[in-house]
């Protein structure tokens, strides 16, 4: 099979750490696997397998790779074009409309689309929400989980058994391009004597590390726990400035 996997950008995010092992299990099943995305940067860039082929759109977003997808689908009978995330399964319906290519669509929804299209920009607001569900009916829908997937259908306004639940794979630090020489435990991981709590994500407003400082600071005072909040992201001056407010230093 000739697969497409059209992802917003290389971080070292949920979707895109799915994206690597999917590929590499693929390539490794003789299977040909061509990654586009709309800016190649990112921890993932140049960590795909050299049978992986990267094309970087040099777009900046999804919404202006309408054309460039086009040019790879038509060049290539593609079986399928796998999208990670809503946004870019917008934009390659709309590419799909516009210059009449035939691959079907299959979109990954890995977030609460209620609460991402609250966030985002004033236009983006109204509009956003229509196209999800514009192209989710000119789509095949993943979810990645059961409870993900009644809500995503129910957002969309599709049918449940539109939606399909695919777990994502288990991450195997043989499969992951990790930096294995500098890496060093927290000092708070190799203290027994303390209970620590792990939480590891992007500091995004979908991650709820806001909720979790919360209900930390609630036990505080009552446990001698810590707690460890690894990953980066928008929201980190913002979730310091809450930990600080909480006396959680």
């Amino acid at each position: 099979m000739k697969i497409i996997f059209f992802t917003p950008r290389l971080l070292a995010g949920g979707a895109e750490q799915v994206a690597y092992l999917l590929a590499a299990a693929l390539i490794e099943n003789g299977h040909e696997i061509i990654v586009a995305t709309p800016l190649a940067d990112g921890e993932f860039s140049g960590k795909f397998s050299k049978k992986c082929r990267v094309v970087d759109f040099k777009t900046g977003k999804p919404i202006k790779s309408i054309k460039n997808l086009a040019q790879i689908v038509q060049k290539i009978e593609f079986d399928a074009v796998i999208c990670f995330g809503i946004t870019t399964g917008i934009a390659a319906a709309l590419s799909k409309v516009f210059f009449r290519w035939k691959s079907p669509i299959f979109i990954r929804n890995e977030n609460n689309l209620h609460l991402d299209w609250q966030q985002a920009s004033f236009v983006n607001r109204f509009i956003g929400p229509v196209l999800s569900r514009w192209a989710a009916r000119r789509s095949h829908v993943i979810a990645v989980s059961r409870a993900l997937a009644s809500a995503t259908a129910s957002y969309l306004h599709i049918d449940s058994s539109h939606v399909t639940t695919i777990l994502n794979p288990v991450i195997d630090d043989a499969a992951v391009p990790v930096e294995t020489e500098s890496a060093k435990l927290h000092p708070w991981l190799e203290d027994a004597s303390v209970p620590v709590f792990v939480a590891m994500g992007r500091l995004e407003n979908q991650k709820g590390f806001d909720i979790l400082i919360d209900a930390f600071a609630k036990i505080k005072n009552k446990s001698n726990a810590r707690l460890v909040i690894f990953g980066g992201g928008s929201l980190r001056d913002a979730l310091q400035a809450q930990i600080n407010s909480l006396n959680l230093e």
